[in-house]
């Protein structure tokens, strides 16, 4: 992310004195374009500050880019260049200074060299100025020794932070800089721009994955502060215009880093979601608040806005998160152009597309590994959902069960031939419905809730028992996945109740918001011996792997599946997140 104030934040504490100290050089036998980063600023007006022989020294510093301006009214900017030989014959030399002041005079060795705007000690007289001003200087001004340059602008806005930029070199060589500049930015915003149609296209296309849409906007919002201020240069805007593109700047700022940090909390199940955005916001959010001239502070915030996602993402590489590895790697190498500049380096990676590059590439390498280790589980979940399907199916019509349901059938055929017709009906409707159901990833609530009735008949006749099962709250046009009631009650009947003995079962739906609960619970007396078990030393059996892998595959990680004995009661509460 090309946030240019945060290269005033990551500057090592113990080199600013040297820093300023030291006087801008510049050899004319180069070919280089030296930018001019030192500054001295004090807020007030005197033209004596003009001058070429003021002791500035005493004077608050500046570094970089960024200008925090301590008052309303006329202040005054400082520095120095010393120029070490003569100019080269072909060529001019020349300043050339982007800035979004409302409006300033630069003053060269104590003599007006350029007016932008309409500088005053009132708010009525002052007039913007553009955004870029190129000031070719003659050879009386280039002459070997040290210069000073002085910058008196007013300034009545509420904003209290500004853009410097002062280049100073060979006329055709700050040219082509400038283009260079403008293309390498328009290139990576390109590579954000078509990155981000990338990510829509595989969301829309493929696994839904949240990830590529949060990601997607993410580029968006990198694409826009990429590109924002070289488009603003080149397109020559009035600073006043400025002001309110800067703001849609800071807006797309907070928003950006907010959103990828967030990104990086949900997507890696980071811990303590909540308190870690809130936490994170109010360091991005003290760019508002934090004093122009408190150094430490700054620098600070700086380092917190960058260590803090590391250390997150460092451990969602230690919890095994699928694709924070990948992660890890890409915040690093979005931030590395500020990690060089703290650490001292060298590296000169700022305005590179390397950083941005890699950051894409790795962002979409972490979603792509996700995205396999979801379909890779959904592959086991879906091979035990076959495996149990079949067991659960052997098991309704094995042998013994086929053989215990005839013998039933031929007892009632001499003493009631009514009954054996209604068990011959309901166990025939009880397997055509599990056939069909079974193939089926979700059913009606009231599919599934025909099903357990023929059940609890059938059971019922070869128990001699009656069995009742009463719904409150019911939604006819539920979704369910097929079976998990009618294997819960099918498990209830068989563990909970004895041979003659009636029993109810309740089921009960409740929901809040997009959340639905189901509480499924039987008073058999066999629960007894159960009750005095804990919950986790209850068996879990087949039957209730049958229902949980159902529920994994029909909600991936929106489920929640409990059970156990209370109050002498077997209680099964499956609560399913999200919209159906």
């Amino acid at each position: 992310m090309r946030v240019k104030s945060l290269l005033s934040f990551l500057l090592i504490l113990f080199t600013i004195s040297e820093l300023f100290s030291q006087v801008l050089e510049f050899n004319p036998e180069s070919d280089q374009v030296k930018y001019v980063p030192d500054w001295k600023i004090k807020h007030g007006d005197n033209m004596e500050w003009a001058q070429t022989d003021f002791d500035h020294s005493q004077w608050h510093n500046i570094i970089c880019y960024d200008v925090f301006v301590p008052d309303t009214g006329v202040s005054w900017m400082r520095t120095k260049l010393n120029i070490l030989g003569n100019e080269k014959e072909g060529d001019k030399l020349a300043l050339r200074i982007a800035s979004t002041l409302p409006a300033y005079q630069i003053y060269y060795d104590g003599k007006l060299l350029k007016e932008n705007g309409k500088v005053s000690v009132e708010e009525s007289g002052q007039k913007h100025g553009q955004i870029v001003q190129f000031i070719i200087l003659n050879d009386e001004q280039l002459s070997p020794g040290e210069h000073t340059i002085a910058v008196r602008f007013s300034n009545y806005s509420i904003d209290s932070e500004y853009l410097l930029a002062v280049y100073f070199g060979y006329t055709t060589i700050i040219n082509y800089e400038v283009s260079e500049f403008y293309i390498d930015h328009a290139l990576i915003a390109g590579m954000y721009f078509i990155t981000a149609l990338l990510c829509i296209a595989l969301f829309w296309g493929g696994d839904k994955h949240r990830g590529l849409l949060i990601f997607a906007l993410i580029c968006l919002l990198h694409m826009i502060d990429i590109g924002l201020h070289p488009f603003i240069e080149y397109l020559q805007v009035d600073a006043s215009i400025y002001a309110l593109l800067n703001s849609a700047y800071l807006i797309d700022y907070y928003l950006t880093w907010f959103l990828l940090f967030a990104f990086f909390v949900f997507n890696y199940d980071l811990p303590r979601k909540t308190l870690q955005i809130v936490l994170y916001s109010a360091i991005v959010l003290l760019r508002i608040i934090i004093p122009y001239d408190a150094e430490f502070l700054i620098s600070l915030r700086g380092l917190a806005i960058i260590s803090y996602p590391i250390g997150l993402l460092i451990y969602a590489v230690w919890r095994k998160r699928p694709g924070g590895w990948a992660a890890l790697l890409a915040f690093i190498s979005l931030t590395s152009p500020n990690i060089s500049q703290l650490l001292n380096l060298g590296l000169q990676l700022f305005d590179s597309p390397l950083p941005d590059i890699l950051f894409m590439f790795f962002i979409i390498l972490s979603i792509s590994t996700q995205i396999r280790d979801k379909n890779r589980k959904s592959k086991e979940v879906l091979r035990l959902k076959h495996r149990l399907e079949q067991e659960l199916l052997k098991k309704n019509i094995q042998p013994h069960f086929l053989m215990n349901t005839l013998h039933s059938i031929k007892s009632f055929i001499d003493e009631d031939p009514k009954k054996a017709t209604e068990l011959i009906h309901a166990l025939a409707d009880e397997f055509h419905l599990i056939i069909n159901l079974l193939d089926k990833s979700e059913i009606t609530f009231k599919e599934e809730m025909e099903l357990c009735n023929y059940h609890l008949k059938i059971m019922g006749f070869r128990r001699d028992s009656e069995f009742e099962l009463i719904i409150n709250n019911g939604v006819d046009d539920d979704i369910v996945p097929p079976l998990i009631f009618h294997t819960l009650i099918e498990n209830g009947i068989t563990h909970a109740f004895k041979v003659n003995e009636n029993g109810i079962f309740k089921l009960i739906r409740t929901q809040d918001g997009n959340t639905r609960t189901y509480r499924l619970t039987n008073n058999g007396t066999l629960l007894k011996d159960i009750e005095k078990l804990s919950d986790p030393e209850i068996e879990e059996g087949m039957g209730i792997r049958y229902v949980k892998a159902r529920l994994e595959e029909a909600y991936p990680g929106k489920w929640k599946f409990t059970y156990g004995v209370h109050d002498s009661k077997w209680v099964v509460d499956i609560v399913i997140e999200g919209p159906q």
